[in-house]
């Protein structure tokens, strides 16, 4: 796993929280004294201690150290009765205990982000279509402003974007005991989320001529900001410059703060996200009402 990860040891497991609670780094793997002779009678846990500001990385190194785990506990006991694992891995997150990092935790984020840009997309197409069929350049005449109207169509889309991803975290958690994290901030996010990502369908619309454009596009882009978010590949694992274009996409941000929310974080742990969020959403509204005013979006 080179160019992955960069492992490093210290004196002390005091030594290794001190430098993620400094930032420096993604997460403290510690093995306690006396584990390799606790292995054949009452194997002693291991701790893993993660930096909540550095989610998805944070979540790469559980991964390797649930692995390990896994692992060591076939070479040595085999499987045990009920799937129980007898080497476990306590996870906590700068002095609060975690929860236990899932891959469904980073994949579900992952989907529901990336078909939320076409959901938006989508949604924009309809003001073309509206201009084309003459309801949009009728709306315009009366004493309401373009921001006015299109705000309000935006406000539906919008909606409708927070109930599509809102259903997915429902019905994820039912079916597959899959845990979000902290309600409140998962609630934000997503509103902070969905804003970002209606803002790339309101400025797709802007700059596109046709209803069929939109569609092409639409798809293309939700693919693309799919790929540089995240949904596929970690972001964490591809070049710099990779990393740095991502956080162009509203997927990038939120998959960082959901795999945050997934590992024991909070509303306040995830605030540069949904920062970034609301001024895309606030940046790209605005840019995008100014593009179809001088396009005439009231003519027909």
């Amino acid at each position: 796993m080179k160019g992955l990860l960069s492992p490093a040891e210290v004196p002390d497991a005091g030594a290794a929280r001190a430098l993620v609670d400094g930032d420096k780094a993604v997460a403290a793997v510690i093995v306690p004294a006396g584990f390799s002779a606790s292995l054949r009678t009452d194997p002693i846990p291991i701790a893993a201690y993660t930096n909540p500001n550095k989610g998805a990385a944070a979540g790469i190194v559980l991964d390797v150290v649930h692995a390990y785990a896994d692992r060591l506990q076939a070479s040595v006991f085999g499987v045990l009765p009920g799937g129980r694992n007898g080497i476990t891995v306590r996870t906590t997150q700068q002095g609060k205990e975690a929860a236990g990092f899932s891959p469904l935790a980073f994949i579900a984020p992952g989907m529901a982000l990336m078909f939320l840009m076409y959901r938006v997309s989508n949604g924009g197409r309809s003001l073309l279509v509206e201009k084309a069929q003459g309801t949009l350049p009728r709306l315009l005449v009366s004493p309401t402003s373009s921001a006015q109207v299109l705000g309000g169509k935006m406000l539906g889309i919008y909606a409708t974007g927070v109930a599509q991803v809102l259903l997915l975290i429902g019905a994820s958690t039912l079916l597959f005991r899959l845990a979000w994290g902290d309600a409140i901030g998962v609630v934000v996010l997503v509103l902070a989320a969905v804003a970002g990502a209606t803002g790339w369908g309101l400025l797709l619309t802007a700059l596109a001529k046709t209803p069929g454009q939109v569609s092409g596009i639409g798809a293309a882009l939700m693919l693309i900001f799919g790929i540089l978010g995240g949904s596929f590949v970690r972001v964490d694992a591809m070049p710099a410059w990779v990393r740095l274009v991502s956080r162009i996409t509203p997927n990038s941000w939120g998959l960082d703060a959901f795999s945050t929310l997934a590992q024991g974080g909070s509303l306040a742990d995830i605030g540069s996200p949904i920062l970034a969020l609301g001024i895309m959403a606030a940046v790209l509204f605005v840019v995008s009402t100014v593009l179809l005013g001088r396009r005439g979006l009231a003519r027909e």
